[in-house]
C-alpha cells in the first residue's frame, strides 16, 4: 500500500465515523490500496441503525422499518447469507444493523477501526501537508488525547449531529414534556396520556405509530405541510421502490432537463395517484384537502408509512394545524385558533443537520459563511431562508474547495436512490480521484459548480421552503460519479454509443434486465472496466433479486384474494 496518490500526497486515510457511509468508505478505500484508519465513538459499526436507549446518541427507533426494500437497501457487492425468504421485503432496523455487522466481518474491515474512540478535533499542518487527528477514549472523554497524522480525511459523521429545534412561542411555560424526536426512546411512558407529535415527515409518522401501539390515550399530529404519504407495498403487490427501473429514471431525467416544472408536476400527480389508489379514503381526508402547504418534491423524501394512513382513516390519530403557541402549563393553541388542553408531551420531529464546524477548522469548513460571504448572504436574503438551514459549499457537495485532494465530507450530497448504493458509488469515485486514476477538476471548475448549486438553492428558496440543500438529483452528477468511479454502466445502458450497441446485441437479456428490472445496486460492480473491481456474483444476484420480487408479487396476490381488504394498506407481505 505504499506510494503516493493524487497531488503527490501519501495514501493514509482517516475516516471519521463508521455508519453506513464511513463503513462502506473503509472497505472501498482499502480495496484501492489506501492505508485506512477509521474512528468510531461507539463500540459497534452501523451508526444510527443500531438502536440504543441512550438519548444522547442518535439512533433509529426500536420499531423502525426501512423505507427501501431488501433488494435495494444493500451494498453493491454484498448479500447477507442469512437474508433468506424469511426476511421481510422491508426489513426492521435490527436486520439492517445485523447486515452491516456482517458486512464488516466478511470484508474484515473491523481491524481498521478504532472503536470507542471519539475524534475531538481535526487540525491542519499546512507546511507538512498533513491532517492531525486528535482523539480521546469515548469512555473517558476528560482523559488524555492522542494525535495521529494522516494524508487525507473523510468526515462521515452523518446528518444526525445537530437537532433542528423549533421556536414555539410560550414554550418555557409548558410544564409537560417537550422533546426533540432524537430523545424519543420509550413510548411506554406515554400510555394513557395525550401526546402531540409535531412534524410532517417519516419520523413523525413513526412516533405517532409507536405512541398509539403502546397505549397513548390520544395522539394529535400537528403539521403545517401535507404529508407526501406513500405505501411500501402497492395495491398490485409490487414493492414501491421497485417501480423506479433504470429506463423510468432516465425518462424522468430527460423530462426534467427539458422542463423541470413539468417533471415536478408529473411526479406530484403520480404520488397522489399512488396514495389514493392504496387508500381511497384519504382523497377526501382533511389532512390532504390542499389547504396546507406542500413540501418541495425536489428536495425531500416522501413519507413511507402504512400505519399513518391506517390511523388517520378511522381517526385514531387526529391531524391538526401547526402549533402557534403554548398558552398554559398543558395547553397549546393551533394556527387555526383551536386550543388543545391536557397535553402531556409535545414531541418535535423537525429533523437534524450536520455540524462539521465542531471538528474542522473554520478555514476548511464548507458550511462557514465567511469563506464565501456574498454567496451565503444571497441565500439569507431569500424569502424562505431559515437560520437552521445548513448549506455546504463543497464541490459536488462533498469535496473540499480548499483541500480537494485530502478532505471530503460525506452525507450532505444526496441522490434519489438507495443510500447504500449511493455511498458505494460516492466512495468509489472519491477513491479513484485520490488515487490519481481520474483527474481532479480545476479550482475554477469546482468554484463554478458551487456557484451554480448556490444559485439553484436561492431559486428554490424564492419559491418556497426546501428540505435538503444538498440534493443533487440531476443526471449530470450521477453520470459524473459513474464516470469517475469507472462503473461502465452508463456507457452500456444509458446512452447509445458503440459499447451500448454491442451490449444490447450480444447481451439482450441482461440489457433488458438492467433497463426494465430492478435498479439493482449490484449493477455498479457488474462490468470490468480496469478501475474499480467487478464483483463476480453481480449478475447472479441481480437475476435472483428480480426473481424474488416477481415471486413475492405473485404470493401477495394469492394472499390478498382471501383477505377482505386485499393488499391495501398492508405493511408487509
Amino acid at each position: 500500500m505504499s506510494g503516493s496518490g493524487s497531488d503527490n500526497l501519501g495514501k493514509t486515510v482517516c475516516v471519521v465515523g463508521t455508519g453506513v457511509m464511513g463503513l462502506i468508505a473503509v472497505k472501498n478505500f482499502v480495496e484501492e490500496g489506501f492505508t485506512v484508519t477509521a474512528y468510531e465513538r461507539h463500540a459497534y459499526v452501523g451508526g444510527l441503525w443500531h438502536f440504543t436507549t441512550n438519548e444522547t446518541q442518535a439512533s433509529v427507533l426500536s420499531g423502525t422499518v426501512t423505507n427501501g426494500s431488501k433488494w435495494l437497501v444493500r451494498t453493491v457487492s454484498f448479500v447477507c447469507p442469512d437474508a433468506g425468504s424469511d426476511v421481510p421485503a422491508y426489513a426492521p432496523a435490527k436486520d439492517i444493523a445485523a447486515y452491516l455487522e456482517r458486512y464488516a466481518e466478511v470484508f474484515d474491515v473491523k481491524k481498521y477501526i478504532k472503536f470507542s474512540t471519539k475524534v475531538v478535533k481535526v487540525d491542519r499542518d499546512e507546511k507538512r501537508r498533513k491532517w492531525l487527528i486528535r482523539s480521546v477514549s469515548a469512555d473517558a472523554e476528560d482523559g488524555p488525547t492522542e494525535t495521529r497524522e494522516f494524508d487525507r480525511v473523510i468526515i462521515a459523521t452523518g446528518r444526525q449531529q445537530k437537532s433542528v429545534t423549533p421556536r414555539i412561542e410560550g414554550a418555557d411555560g409548558f410544564q409537560g414534556e417537550m422533546i426533540h424526536s432524537h430523545a424519543f426512546r420509550d413510548p411506554e411512558k406515554y400510555r394513557g396520556k395525550t401526546v402531540m407529535v409535531v412534524g410532517s415527515h417519516a419520523t413523525a409518522a413513526d412516533v405517532q405509530e409507536f405512541c398509539l401501539d403502546r397505549g397513548a390515550e390520544r395522539v394529535y399530529l400537528s403539521h403545517r405541510r401535507e404529508f407526501r404519504l406513500l405505501p411500501r407495498i402497492l395495491p398490485n403487490g409490487k414493492p414501491l421502490d421497485t417501480l423506479l427501473s433504470r429506463r423510468l429514471v432516465n425518462m424522468g431525467a430527460t423530462i426534467k432537463a427539458i422542463s423541470p416544472a413539468l417533471a415536478t408536476s408529473l411526479t406530484e400527480k403520480q404520488f397522489v395517484q399512488l396514495r389514493n389508489e392504496t387508500w381511497p379514503e384519504l382523497a377526501t381526508h382533511p389532512a390532504f384537502d390542499g389547504s396546507r402547504g406542500k413540501p418541495d418534491i425536489g428536495t425531500g423524501n416522501p413519507c413511507i408509512s402504512e400505519n399513518l394512513a391506517q390511523n388517520l382513516i378511522p381517526g385514531n390519530v387526529e391531524s391538526v394545524r401547526a402549533v402557534k403557541r403554548v398558552t398554559g402549563p398543558r395547553s397549546v393553541e393551533l394556527e387555526d385558533g383551536r386550543e388543545i388542553d391536557n397535553v402531556y408531551a409535545i414531541i418535535c420531529c423537525f429533523g437534524s443537520e450536520f455540524d462539521f464546524e465542531v471538528l474542522v477548522p473554520p478555514e476548511y469548513c464548507p458550511t462557514n459563511p465567511d469563506l464565501a460571504p456574498e454567496q451565503f448572504e444571497r441565500l439569507a436574503k431569500t424569502k424562505h431562508w431559515r437560520d437552521d438551514l445548513v448549506v455546504c459549499r463543497a464541490y459536488r457537495q462533498m469535496i473540499s474547495l480548499q483541500e480537494p485532494h485530502s478532505l471530503a465530507f460525506f452525507g450532505h450530497a444526496y441522490l434519489v436512490q438507495s443510500s447504500f448504493a449511493m455511498w458505494d458509488l460516492v466512495s468509489m469515485a472519491l477513491a479513484q480521484l485520490w488515487k490519481g486514476s481520474y483527474p481532479m477538476p480545476s479550482s475554477l471548475e469546482m468554484q463554478q459548480e458551487c456557484d451554480e448549486h448556490f444559485q439553484w438553492i436561492a431559486t428554490k428558496l424564492k419559491q418556497g421552503e426546501i428540505g435538503n440543500t444538498g440534493i443533487l438529483a440531476d443526471s449530470d452528477f450521477n453520470a459524473w460519479l459513474h464516470k469517475v468511479a469507472g462503473t461502465g454502466l452508463p456507457e452500456r445502458v444509458d446512452r447509445w454509443g458503440w459499447e451500448a450497441w454491442k451490449f444490447w446485441w450480444y447481451e439482450r437479456k441482461t440489457y433488458s434486465l438492467l433497463m426494465d428490472g430492478l435498479n439493482s445496486p449490484h449493477a455498479l460492480r457488474l462490468f470490468e472496466t480496469g478501475r474499480r473491481k467487478a464483483w463476480p456474483q453481480a449478475l447472479q444476484e441481480i437475476e435472483k433479486a428480480n426473481r424474488e420480487v416477481a415471486d413475492g408479487i405473485e404470493e401477495r396476490k394469492k394472499l390478498s384474494r382471501g383477505h377482505p381488504s386485499g393488499m391495501k394498506g398492508r405493511r408487509e407481505a
